[in-house]
């Protein structure tokens, strides 16, 4: 009997939108998630698509769920007209028909089917299975990966740099090398400055992007709350892309 761990997610994909079913693990009810892959969808067949995946799975799994919807940014979607309907939850009631509450309901309001543990493992035999052991070891590998990373790093910053004080330190030459390098690069900028030396494509080309962050710096402190609107719409842009990705790859 599975009793420490948890059902994983299933996801499918749908016309304009993907459909992300999360089991009741810890809870009275399942969460249905529905994630919309495109801009404009009217809120009637948004509706539609929420009781028709709360049959849907109700019906293969008889266990309350709680459907909402999420919008191509990944918010959680806010219906203009009916300011209640943002979430929907629907289960069987005593006469074996489908029930539909619109917003929320208290514990004691909700069947408590979902909490038989045995009752859970039969009916979601198809989904997949994590213990929590193997969840602790998967996190735990993730960990040790990225201190793996952070010491190669490390390792390699020191290395560098103590090599570089062993060739200076034993080598007199390497070091009048470093010396005039440094010098021939002052020269060259002095040059530049005063334009008897041109200065290279590259160089323009990295003075020029330098130019344009100092320029958006500013204009970054000048205007805070507008920078902070460009920072939100540049990542509800890129969580646009990571929902439209997740649901190309869907239909692969």
């Amino acid at each position: 009997m599975n009793t420490d761990g948890k059902y994983e997610p299933k996801k499918e994909h749908r016309e304009w939108y993907f459909v992300e079913y999360h089991p009741a693990n810890y809870f009275k009810f399942a969460n249905i998630q529905l994630i919309l892959t495109v801009e404009e969808t009217r809120e009637t067949d948004i509706i539609k698509a929420m009781e028709k995946e709360a049959t849907c799975w109700l019906t293969l799994y008889p266990i309350p769920v709680m459907v909402s919807v999420f919008d191509n940014k990944g918010d959680l979607y806010k219906f203009s007209k009916i300011k209640e309907k943002k979430h929907l939850i629907a289960f069987f009631d005593q006469r074996g028909e489908i029930y539909f509450h619109w917003g929320l309901l208290k514990d004691e309001e909700i069947p408590d089917v979902g909490l038989d543990q045995e009752y859970r493992n039969n009916l979601y035999s198809d989904f997949n299975f994590i213990t929590d052991t193997q969840y602790g070891i998967d996190r735990e590998k993730r960990r040790r990966q990225i201190d793996d990373g952070r010491f190669i790093i490390l390792v390699w910053i020191v290395l560098t740099a103590f090599v570089a004080e062993i060739f200076v330190y034993f080598n007199q030459y390497l070091s009048l090398i470093a010396f005039l390098y440094v010098l021939f690069k002052a020269i060259q900028k002095i040059l530049q400055f005063t334009n008897i030396l041109p200065i290279s494509k590259k160089e323009k080309e990295k003075i020029k992007e330098q130019t344009l962050k100092d320029h958006y710096y500013y204009h970054c402190q000048m205007n805070p709350e507008g920078f902070n609107r460009l920072k939100m719409e540049n990542f509800e842009r890129m969580r646009k892309e990571e929902i439209a990705q997740e649901a190309t790859s869907f239909k692969k």
